[in-house]
């Protein structure tokens, strides 16, 4: 649903159906379109998930990156709160 470019890398991020519903980034370079990297996304530490709910759960719909951290806006916002 969403993709986000660096200076050498597009950074895309799976959308959860009935058949996979488990959450991937998947690392692409510019230069040449090849898959660079695939991997399962964490949450930060002090994000945290409503009860018995998953990371795969969510829903992304935008994408940033800022300070080499790649940061991810879901559309089933209100299962995520923060720390206290």
């Amino acid at each position: 649903m969403t993709a986000k470019n660096d200076d050498k890398y597009t950074y895309m991020l799976t959308v959860p159906n009935n058949l996979y519903k488990k959450l991937f980034v998947t690392q692409q370079l510019i230069s040449d379109k090849g898959l660079a990297a695939e991997w399962s996304p964490e949450l930060s530490s002090d994000v945290v998930l409503k009860d018995k709910r998953s990371i795969d759960e969510l829903y992304i719909t935008a994408l940033a990156i800022k300070d080499g951290l790649l940061y991810a806006i879901s559309k089933a916002h209100n299962i995520i709160r923060h720390r206290s």
